[in-house]
């Protein structure tokens, strides 16, 4: 030691008989104390003025790669810690990435994002209203509020207008299910043996049937209740029934069934009569013949002849339109 290399002043260095060391202090509690009291300066310095290592200022703040720390321990550049990190809270001024994450590396036991008193996490909004709230105003054009999949085999998402889609990326309406490339049902409420209510990927709906055969399928198996209700209010209906022979029978509660301004064809598609009417509606064409509650029959008996006919379909009355 010289004067050049060691030189203090009052209480500046001290050394105690079981080896502390104090600076600015006589009565070191550690093997190097050092008291900040009075001074103006730092308290202890790696590096200099222009390059700090380390610092630790008069207040006991402390300083890592900055002379002016902010907080308790201010920290300018980047940080590795290999074991757990644990704050009571966790702000980031800029990006915070996470750049090795897994199923494992991330756990948390509260709120991921943004925690309120009431424990809702937000995403996009500091004010959520439910447990979890996606604030659409925060993203880009064409960024989806939610998506499960990816770009390429999209399996739920919803986009930045609220649209939702299962199994496209650009919904058109409210909710859009794209049903290419799929064998099950577009979309259904039940299950495969009870069920209520189908949508087939091929556009076909079923109503009680899990296997539509037409665009519109309603099936009310095991019971005699018929498969279709048209109301006008609840006392006013008329009621559609398939019976167990395949019938198809009308029933109305006015007690009528009308035609109103067209005509009525019984027959056989094929074998439908190719007449002209006398007007273009109120006509009934009937393929072979009216039958009355009694069995009487009113039918064409030649090309030029109308027959009456019995109970026993005798011939009753023939008119013929030449006399």
């Amino acid at each position: 030691a010289s004067t050049t290399a060691l030189s203090s002043s009052g209480s500046a260095f001290f050394a105690t008989t079981n080896g502390s060391v104090g600076i600015s202090t006589t009565s070191p509690f550690g093997l190097l104390s050092i008291n900040p009291n009075g001074i103006i300066g730092p308290s202890f310095v790696v590096g200099s003025s222009t390059a700090t290592n380390l610092i630790v200022t008069a207040t006991g703040t402390v300083g890592i790669g900055t002379t002016t720390p902010a907080a308790k321990l201010a920290l300018q550049g980047n940080a590795l810690f290999s074991g757990n990190l644990t704050a009571a809270n966790l702000t980031a001024t800029g990006t915070l990435t996470i750049p090795y994450a897994s199923t494992t590396a991330i756990t948390v036991t509260t709120a991921a994002f943004l925690a309120t008193t009431g424990g809702l996490v937000g995403i996009g909004t500091t004010t959520p209203w439910g447990l979890l709230s996606v604030n659409p105003n925060a993203l880009g054009s064409g960024v989806p509020e939610f998506v499960v999949g990816s770009t390429t085999a999209t399996r739920f998402m919803i986009d930045g207008k609220g649209n939702v889609g299962i199994g496209t990326t650009t919904p058109w309406a409210q909710f859009s299910i794209d049903s290419n490339n799929i064998t099950t049902p577009s979309f259904a409420i039940g299950s495969s043996t009870n069920t209520n209510f189908v949508v087939t990927n091929r556009g076909y709906v079923g109503i009680g049937s899990s296997s539509p055969q037409r665009r519109l399928d309603v099936t009310e198996g095991g019971t005699n209740l018929p498969q279709m209700r048209l109301s006008k209010s609840a006392t006013d209906y008329s009621e559609l029934n398939v019976d167990s022979t395949g019938d198809l029978l009308f029933s109305a509660t006015g007690g009528d069934i009308a035609a109103k301004s067209e005509n009525l064809w019984i027959c056989d598609v094929a074998a439908c009569p190719s007449l002209t009417a006398s007007s273009t509606a109120g006509n009934v064409f009937v393929e072979n013949s009216v039958v009355f509650g009694n069995d009487f029959k009113i039918k064409q008996f030649s090309a030029t002849e109308l027959g009456i006919f019995g109970s026993a379909s005798q011939l009753i009355i023939l008119i013929d339109e030449g006399i």
